[in-house]
């Protein structure tokens, strides 16, 4: 019901927006620098999504996230949403693939049977909504 409410698309991409922001949320750490301070532990999340709207949200929310964790760069990487599937496929194995990646939820059973994507801990879940969470729920495991 909520997807014929928003469109696929639209829907989609919210789950997938969500999905990044509990990403984020696992990758604070409590016991990271405050923010402003350097870490000698630098690291760089890779996100794949497309150009055309959610690019811009990424780039934003990779920004603020940086500001707060600066040991943390979220770099954006164009790939577009009906190609991730397939480059995944190539570039997972290869060991150069994405950290965070937007893909249709219709091709969740392809990713999960691949090993491209694990379960999601509950303790991340909690704060997603439940529809939200069915989208993105294979085989009782979201």
């Amino acid at each position: 019901m909520i997807r014929s409410i928003l469109g696929m698309k639209t829907f989609t991409v919210l789950a997938v927006l969500i999905a990044v922001v509990v990403i984020f949320a696992a990758c604070a750490n409590n016991d990271a620098p405050a923010a402003g301070s350097a870490s000698a532990d630098s690291v760089t999340l890779t996100v794949w999504e497309s150009i055309g709207g959610p690019d811009e949200w990424i780039r934003q929310a990779g920004a603020a996230f940086t500001a707060i964790h600066p040991h943390i760069t979220v770099e954006f990487v164009h790939v577009e949403l009906g190609d991730t599937t397939s480059q995944i496929m190539l570039d997972g194995p290869a060991g150069v693939g994405p950290d965070m990646f937007a893909a249709p939820h219709d091709r969740l059973g392809d990713l999960i049977s691949a090993g491209h994507i694990a379960p999601i801990s509950e303790n991340y879940l909690i704060n997603i909504l439940d529809g939200s969470r069915l989208a993105v729920t294979q085989g009782g495991q979201t």
